[in-house]
């Protein structure tokens, strides 16, 4: 059982690999490329991506201290016009015969308007950049990083970070629990239409970052719909390390939503 563990983890960290992580330069991307760095092989390279470079060059700088892993940073602005040549762009920078596994996770993501959505001041154009950056993006990535590595041998795995807003219904927060669950849904499709590629939705449960300090200062009435108060709140570290050790072990169903406290309770 070791044995095969090791082979597992293996084909993701081991020598040879490629992790690009999107919403890297702080909070819960941040550590999850900081852990990544850790476990990754011989000839192994992190694609940092973020539309804050002087964040990327700092988080570059910061795992530098502790690793001698390559980091490299891209910047891609997901709300922008221009992802799909600025993905090509970075493809263009990375040989697929050079990895023996590559994976893209998908970190980046926003909270979006807080309250119920009948007192919102929502408009087609706040909408569309809300999407545009949570959904489409993802989307358009996806496509290219699929398409990239077609033609070639190497792993594929595909992770999402995505939300129990996802699966049900969480007050105050439309717009963000319908991206989540378009972008649970595209990854159900890339495991039936991909059956090679790993993929996963994981929730890393309520998080002690920016997003977490926006969700507890929500008006009182938010904060009793949702039962704030009996919330358990992980720290980045925690839940980025249940996610890779899930990963590595891939004891998971391709396509499905694994939270953390499913990982807690096994």
């Amino acid at each position: 059982m070791l044995q095969y563990l090791l082979e597992i983890m293996a084909q993701v960290f081991g020598d040879n690999s490629l992790f690009i992580v999107t919403g890297a330069s702080r909070g819960f991307g941040k550590e999850l490329s900081r852990q990544i760095t850790r476990k990754i092989g011989r000839n192994s390279v992190v694609v940092l991506v973020s539309s804050n470079m002087e964040s990327l060059s700092e988080v570059k700088e910061e795992i530098g201290r502790d690793t001698d892993a390559v980091v490299k940073t891209f910047r891609i602005d997901l709300s922008g016009e221009d992802v799909e040549a600025r993905s090509d762009e970075m493809f263009k920078d990375i040989p697929p015969q050079n990895y023996n596994s590559a994976t893209l996770i998908h970190n980046a993501g926003t909270l979006g308007a807080i309250g119920k959505l009948s007192k919102l001041t929502a408009n087609s154009k706040s909408i569309g950049e809300y999407f545009k950056l949570n959904v489409e993006s993802m989307i358009i990535l996806t496509s290219i990083f699929l398409r990239h590595f077609s033609s070639f041998s190497a792993r594929l795995s595909l992770v999402q970070i995505t939300s129990l807003g996802a699966l049900q219904p969480l007050f105050g927060m439309s717009l963000y629990c319908s991206a989540k669950s378009a972008r649970d849904s595209l990854i159900r499709m890339v495991a039936l239409e991909e059956p090679t590629v790993r993929c996963l939705s994981y929730s890393p449960g309520p998080l002690l970052t920016d997003m977490g300090d926006a969700l507890k200062s929500s008006s009182d009435d938010m904060r009793a719909a949702l039962a704030m108060d009996q919330w358990r709140w992980f720290t980045c570290e925690e839940s980025a390390s249940r996610l890779l050790d899930c990963l590595g072990k891939g004891e998971f169903l391709s396509g499905s939503h694994v939270d953390i406290y499913d990982l807690i309770n096994k």
